[in-house]
């Protein structure tokens, strides 16, 4: 997967977001998961949450009126993403 998403970005491609869902929901995870409901359900969540929308900032995983929207916090440094959680 790291390996995919590296190369794809070093030679100037869009990364291949049906490749990288296949990787973590078939290949990486989804083979550890034995039932057949809990893997569609992980299968719908990674297409959701791995694609391009992740990085706009008006993404949230819950796309519910919630007290709280579960987001992407922005900024490289230790103290943004803490501050998020």
């Amino acid at each position: 997967l790291e390996k995919h998403v590296s190369v794809t970005v070093m030679v100037g491609q869009p990364v291949s977001w049906v490749t990288v869902q296949y990787m973590v929901a078939e290949a990486q995870y989804g083979g550890r998961i034995t039932d057949d409901l809990d893997r569609e359900l992980f299968i719908t969540y990674t297409a959701k949450w791995f694609c391009d929308d992740i990085f706009k900032t008006t993404f949230t995983f819950n796309n519910y009126q919630a007290e709280y929207n579960y987001k992407i916090p922005e900024g490289l440094e230790i103290q943004q993403y803490r501050d998020g959680i």
